[in-house]
Protein backbone atom coordinates (compact mmCIF):
# COMPACT_ATOMS: atom_id res chain seq x y z
CA UNK A 1 0.00 0.00 0.00
CA UNK A 2 1.12 3.38 -1.03
CA UNK A 3 1.15 5.93 1.72
CA UNK A 4 0.74 9.31 0.41
CA UNK A 5 1.71 12.63 2.84
CA UNK A 6 -0.02 15.65 2.25
CA UNK A 7 1.21 19.39 3.87
CA UNK A 8 -2.29 20.98 5.10
CA UNK A 9 -2.24 24.28 6.78
CA UNK A 10 -5.62 25.53 8.99
CA UNK A 11 -5.98 29.54 10.19
CA UNK A 12 -7.24 29.69 13.47
CA UNK A 13 -8.35 33.19 14.52
CA UNK A 14 -10.64 34.34 17.21
CA UNK A 15 -12.57 37.83 18.09
CA UNK A 16 -11.20 36.94 21.75
CA UNK A 17 -8.53 35.33 24.23
CA UNK A 18 -11.29 32.38 24.83
CA UNK A 19 -13.00 31.62 21.47
CA UNK A 20 -9.50 31.93 20.37
CA UNK A 21 -8.09 29.10 22.71
CA UNK A 22 -11.70 26.76 22.59
CA UNK A 23 -10.41 26.52 18.60
CA UNK A 24 -7.16 25.94 18.34
CA UNK A 25 -7.37 23.50 21.25
CA UNK A 26 -10.58 21.88 19.52
CA UNK A 27 -8.02 21.72 16.14
CA UNK A 28 -4.85 20.60 18.22
CA UNK A 29 -7.12 17.41 19.29
CA UNK A 30 -8.77 16.82 16.00
CA UNK A 31 -5.17 17.05 14.05
CA UNK A 32 -1.94 14.82 14.12
CA UNK A 33 1.61 15.79 13.40
CA UNK A 34 0.88 19.69 13.80
CA UNK A 35 3.23 22.56 13.77
CA UNK A 36 1.84 25.98 15.44
CA UNK A 37 2.80 29.56 14.51
CA UNK A 38 1.50 32.49 15.87
CA UNK A 39 0.93 36.33 14.38
CA UNK A 40 2.29 38.87 16.51
CA UNK A 41 1.04 41.83 14.34
CA UNK A 42 -2.19 40.20 14.54
CA UNK A 43 -3.71 39.43 17.96
CA UNK A 44 -5.61 35.93 18.48
CA UNK A 45 -4.20 34.54 15.45
CA UNK A 46 -2.50 31.34 14.70
CA UNK A 47 -1.50 28.96 11.53
CA UNK A 48 -1.50 25.61 11.97
CA UNK A 49 0.43 23.28 9.61
CA UNK A 50 -0.30 19.36 9.86
CA UNK A 51 0.37 16.27 7.97
CA UNK A 52 -2.85 14.22 6.57
CA UNK A 53 -2.18 10.82 5.17
CA UNK A 54 -3.78 9.46 1.86
CA UNK A 55 -3.13 5.69 1.45
CA UNK A 56 -3.28 4.13 -2.39
CA UNK A 57 -3.96 0.34 -2.44
CA UNK A 58 -2.10 -1.81 -4.63
CA UNK A 59 -3.33 -5.02 -4.49
CA UNK A 60 -6.71 -6.60 -3.42
CA UNK A 61 -5.70 -7.36 -0.01
CA UNK A 62 -4.91 -3.29 1.13
CA UNK A 63 -8.23 -3.20 -0.34
CA UNK A 64 -9.74 -4.88 2.15
CA UNK A 65 -7.30 -3.73 4.96
CA UNK A 66 -8.31 0.13 4.26
CA UNK A 67 -11.83 -1.01 5.05
CA UNK A 68 -10.98 -2.66 8.29
CA UNK A 69 -11.27 -6.16 7.16
CA UNK A 70 -7.73 -8.33 8.11
CA UNK A 71 -7.72 -11.85 7.26
CA UNK A 72 -5.06 -14.69 8.58
CA UNK A 73 -4.20 -18.32 7.08
CA UNK A 74 -6.40 -19.85 8.93
CA UNK A 75 -9.47 -18.59 7.38
CA UNK A 76 -8.68 -20.22 4.04
CA UNK A 77 -9.73 -23.25 2.63
CA UNK A 78 -6.74 -24.11 1.17
CA UNK A 79 -4.77 -24.35 4.60
CA UNK A 80 -4.27 -27.40 5.97
CA UNK A 81 -4.11 -27.72 9.47
CA UNK A 82 -1.08 -29.43 10.96
CA UNK A 83 -1.74 -32.87 12.70
CA UNK A 84 1.31 -32.67 14.53
CA UNK A 85 1.18 -30.12 17.70
CA UNK A 86 4.75 -29.15 17.56
CA UNK A 87 4.72 -28.32 13.94
CA UNK A 88 3.51 -24.36 13.88
CA UNK A 89 4.70 -23.95 9.71
CA UNK A 90 3.08 -26.05 6.93
CA UNK A 91 2.81 -25.84 3.30
CA UNK A 92 -0.88 -25.05 2.12
CA UNK A 93 -2.55 -26.80 -1.03
CA UNK A 94 -1.47 -23.77 -2.89
CA UNK A 95 2.24 -24.13 -2.13
CA UNK A 96 2.79 -21.54 0.22
CA UNK A 97 4.82 -22.39 3.36
CA UNK A 98 2.84 -20.30 5.93
CA UNK A 99 1.35 -20.84 9.73
CA UNK A 100 -2.34 -20.00 10.75
CA UNK A 101 -2.08 -16.88 12.30
CA UNK A 102 -0.02 -15.68 9.26
CA UNK A 103 -1.87 -12.90 7.12
CA UNK A 104 -3.57 -14.32 4.04
CA UNK A 105 -2.44 -14.16 0.71
CA UNK A 106 -3.79 -12.58 -2.15
CA UNK A 107 -5.70 -15.86 -3.61
CA UNK A 108 -7.53 -16.09 -0.50
CA UNK A 109 -8.62 -12.23 -0.90
CA UNK A 110 -9.50 -12.65 -4.74
CA UNK A 111 -11.44 -15.43 -3.54
CA UNK A 112 -13.21 -13.83 -1.22
CA UNK A 113 -14.16 -10.84 -3.49
CA UNK A 114 -15.42 -13.40 -5.92
CA UNK A 115 -18.06 -14.90 -3.35
CA UNK A 116 -16.36 -18.06 -2.22
CA UNK A 117 -14.28 -18.63 0.79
Amino acid sequence: MKERRKKKFRVIHGSDAQTFEDALNKAMDELKEVTVTFDTNLPFLAYIQHIEYEYIPQCLKDVYELRGERHVCAECQYFEKPTDRRVKNVYCAIGEYTRAESEACEIFYKELDKGGE
